[in-house]
């Protein structure tokens, strides 16, 4: 590659004397083997391309490892990258087929055994649960490893976590997106373990308190549980609710609107433990034992005080990583801390892209389907573009803090804020576009003022309160920790509560996503004069590769739910409003959440549904056979059973309701008069229903 850089500038006037190689990052050769790798995984995850077998991937892999040895792996990168979207691929691949836990195919009744993994709750006094079955209808074969449900009304009181259960639920297959190109549950699912989910459909018998394999996991999420009603107890309302949601992650308590707000002023971030909460309780504890180990005489000359806090920081970690409910993107979070402390051990510089590219191999070598999940890509952006803006300014005097006065000092820190939270919005923003057809115009003036506030104050508070709650002394820091959160809540509600704090696109095509992160990988790898090119590039090609969908039409549940776009907001009929649908299909199409949807004319008979669209195009649901050539010659959209449709003579558009249910919902395009699916169909197990 270095050869071939060096070629293809040597003969052009301009840049005849430009040495591209001398212009890449230092330590470009282990970030472009990370950057193949997760390639590899992407394509096996995110797609649905056929691709050799395993076997024929190994041995493409171990030709690749053999090539590079014997040329000398240094001097040939395009090796290695090969290499490493060959490993990518064959990593993916292993995962998927190591998993064996069959999914159901359809929705039926059954009852079932089970182990209690979660029980948390939701809204409308509702419960989530999550079982890991034993028995289903008696038989311990054929069982789903997994399953989640929604329990409707009480649960009984002594429902732990570990306890063996009983009940009637009627399942059925994980939901796969809502809208074409949509975020896909059932991938999640499956990857989760998860082979169904349903509604519990009668009184929860309870056979065990507890298992003897379940012992020590239930015993720490009862902690968790235990550690959230004593800060509910402690403060009323959202402040509660926001305290149980930054220390062990039951965001249940907060309110609807609570939770808008703080997704319109950009802060959802502060409500989802990930990488800042776990940075933030790691830092606190190293810099705390650091200054206890230094002030000890005894501690000072025995041991080492930044190594022995590292190690003591990362226990901290782990408590908090098993506090929080061990997520998935707490775990990774808490495996990117891991690497940044042995860096403090090995006596590395801790804040280097060398340390965020081993964090991503390790990840994505145990969960090659982070490389799809909206965490892990705006965890990795936000990250690896503060690592690398620290980098090449960190060392200039506007970062050095802790010289000057007071003043002096406030001021640096509030413009290293600024700078920072400027530097990861701009780089998580195209996977927010992407990802939530929407990013924050205020997140930027937010964070500044509640990052600074959760990082100084909330989080050592909340760390102090937890420490403190096995010898009952907690309530020493509620009269701080209280109005602090107080702060926090009205942050949000200030600036998330404007009309104008969220900018809303429609959804766009994966090109957009795939150019972004390009765009970001090439600006991390280069440097100089290289990079501002890149990234001028990068800011001219990304929005000209922004394409929205032209879908005007989606219809659910059997025709039932029909949908059309509008200019503030869209119109529907059938269906309950405000549930999780309705917003999916608001974000699809660009409109804001907050707007109520308009309401579809829809005129029903015996024999048919007629849905009148506000565009004059007619959607009919047909019910009997006698009146299926009427409609058929009339109405543009025809619903109808997949056995009519030899019956259907005409331009209509054609679409059956057993398509709806396995592949919906339906998307059309009223101008072409196309159809896609919501939900992918191939070859990987997540969605080969049929």
């Amino acid at each position: 590659m270095q050869l071939l850089l060096r070629k293809a500038t040597k003969n052009l006037p301009v840049l005849g004397q430009f040495d591209a190689v001398q212009h890449m990052h230092s330590e470009w050769r282990l970030m472009l083997p990370v950057v193949g790798f997760g390639i590899g995984c992407a394509l096996y995850v995110a797609t649905d391309l056929p691709f050799p077998s395993l076997w024929i991937h190994t041995g493409i892999l171990f030709s690749c490892l053999f090539a590079g040895v014997v040329l000398r792996i240094q001097k040939y990168p395009a090796v290695v990258f090969l290499a490493a979207v060959s490993a990518g691929t064959l990593c993916a691949g292993l995962r998927i087929a190591f998993i064996d836990s069959p999914i159901v195919k359809y929705e039926h009744f059954r009852e079932i055994e089970g182990k209690a993994l979660e029980i948390e709750g939701s809204a409308g006094n509702s419960t989530r649960l999550s079982l890991e079955l034993t028995r289903i209808d008696g038989a311990p074969e054929g069982l789903p490893a997994k399953v989640r449900l929604i329990a409707r009304g009480d649960v009984p009181e002594n429902l732990k976590v570990g306890a063996l259960v009983r009940l009637p639920v009627i399942l059925r297959p994980p939901q796969g997106p809502i809208v074409p190109g949509g975020f896909d549950f059932s991938r999640r699912s499956y990857f989760s373990g998860i082979g169904a989910e349903g509604f519990v459909a009668g009184p929860i018998d309870i056979l065990e308190d507890d298992g003897n394999e379940f012992e020590a996991w239930a015993a720490i999420q009862n902690v968790r549980i235990q550690v959230a009603d004593r800060l509910l107890n402690s403060m009323n309302g959202d402040v509660g609710g926001i305290a149980a949601a930054l220390a062990v992650g039951r965001r249940d308590e907060v309110s609807n609107a609570t939770k808008d707000d703080f997704r319109d002023a950009g802060l959802a971030h502060l409500m989802a433990i990930s990488g800042l909460h776990m940075g933030l309780v790691t830092a606190a504890a190293f810099f705390t034992l650091e200054l206890v180990i230094a002030f000890v005489p005894i501690w000072a000359l025995r041991l080492q005080p930044k190594k022995a806090a590292a190690f003591g920081a990362w226990i901290v970690a782990l408590g908090y990583l098993l506090l929080s409910g061990a997520g998935t993107s707490t775990i990774r979070a808490f495996i990117m801390v891991s690497v940044g402390l042995l860096a403090v051990v090995l006596d590395r510089r801790v804040l280097s892209l060398r340390s965020v590219a081993l964090a991503a191999i390790f990840i994505l070598t145990i969960w090659p389907e982070s490389v799809v999940s909206v965490g892990f890509q705006m965890s990795f952006a936000a990250t690896s573009a503060l690592v690398a803006f620290f980098e090449k300014y960190g060392s200039s005097a506007l970062f050095r803090i802790h010289i000057g006065g007071p003043v002096v000092r406030a001021v640096k820190f509030l413009l290293v804020t600024l700078a920072t939270t400027l530097v990861a919005e701009l780089a998580i923003s195209p996977f927010a576009l992407y990802h939530f057809q929407a990013t924050s115009m205020v997140g930027l003036a937010a964070n500044l003022l509640a990052v600074p506030l959760t990082s100084l104050v909330i989080m050592p508070l909340l760390l102090l309160y937890t420490l403190l709650l096995p010898v009952g002394l907690e309530s020493l820091v509620v009269p701080v920790l209280e109005p602090a959160l107080q702060v926090l809540l009205w942050t949000a509600h200030f600036f998330g509560g404007e009309n104008y704090a969220v900018f809303h696109v429609p959804q766009t095509t994966p090109i957009f996503l795939v150019v972004s992160a390009f765009g970001l990988i090439s600006v991390l790898l280069t440097r100089g004069r290289m990079q501002v090119g890149i990234m001028a590039l990068a800011l001219l090609v990304a929005p000209l590769s922004f394409r929205p969908v032209h879908f005007g039409v989606l219809i659910d549940n059997g025709g039932r739910v029909v949908a059309q776009s509008g200019d503030e907001t869209f119109a529907i009929s059938g269906g309950r409003r405000g549930t999780f649908r309705d917003l999916a299909w608001a974000r699809f199409w660009g409109n804001d959440l907050a707007n109520e949807p308009e309401k579809l004319q829809k005129l029903c008979t015996m024999e048919a549904c007629v849905v009148q669209l506000t565009s004059g195009e007619t959607v009919a649901i047909v019910k009997m056979l006698d009146a299926l050539r009427q409609h058929c010659a009339t109405s543009n959209i025809v619903v109808l059973p997949r056995r009519w449709k030899g019956y259907c003579k005409g331009s209509a558009l054609q679409i059956s309701e057993e398509d709806i249910e396995y592949k919906g919902p339906a998307a059309i395009d009223l101008a072409t008069g196309s159809l896609s699916w919501s939900r992918p169909q191939g070859n990987r197990p997540w969605n080969s229903l049929p």
